[in-house]
């Protein structure tokens, strides 16, 4: 269905391991050195999905620089070990550079068949409560 070459099979691996690992060191209270691993699996692995020239386009495209300054502002603040302030600057940067595809992806989870129900009805969790007054 998908023809994937071999690069970019290991780029969605690399992005995948990045967000995994950076996942792990916010569950392990901001760990350093997953955060660091975590960084840079996920900026290699953009870099094998869609090459040099794309990757410095992502990251310096006038709608996502706000972003790309708050995610390596905050890698530089990790790489000095202070990895409590470095984690959210990378995380408000992520979502600045991200949130234009937030709807996409939460219209794909809807369409997923064990995920699109649970969903409906956390949004619909609303309508469903009763009026008292």
């Amino acid at each position: 269905m998908f023809n994937y070459s071999d690069t970019n099979k290991i780029g969605i691996f690399l992005v995948l391991a990045g967000v995994i690992c950076y996942f792990l060191s916010l569950v392990l209270i901001f760990d350093r050195s997953l955060a660091i691993i975590g960084n840079l699996s996920f900026i290699v692995g953009i870099y094998c999905l869609i090459g040099f020239v794309g990757t410095v386009g992502f990251f310096t495209k006038k709608g996502k620089l706000k972003g790309s300054v708050f995610f390596f502002g905050g890698f530089l603040v990790i790489l000095m070990g202070l990895a409590i302030i470095g984690i959210p600057l990378q995380l408000y940067g992520l979502f600045v550079m991200f949130r234009s595809f937030l709807p996409y992806l939460f219209e794909w989870l809807m369409s997923m068949p064990g995920v699109g129900p649970a969903l409906s009805l956390l949004t619909r969790k609303q309508q469903m409560v009763p009026e008292i007054l």
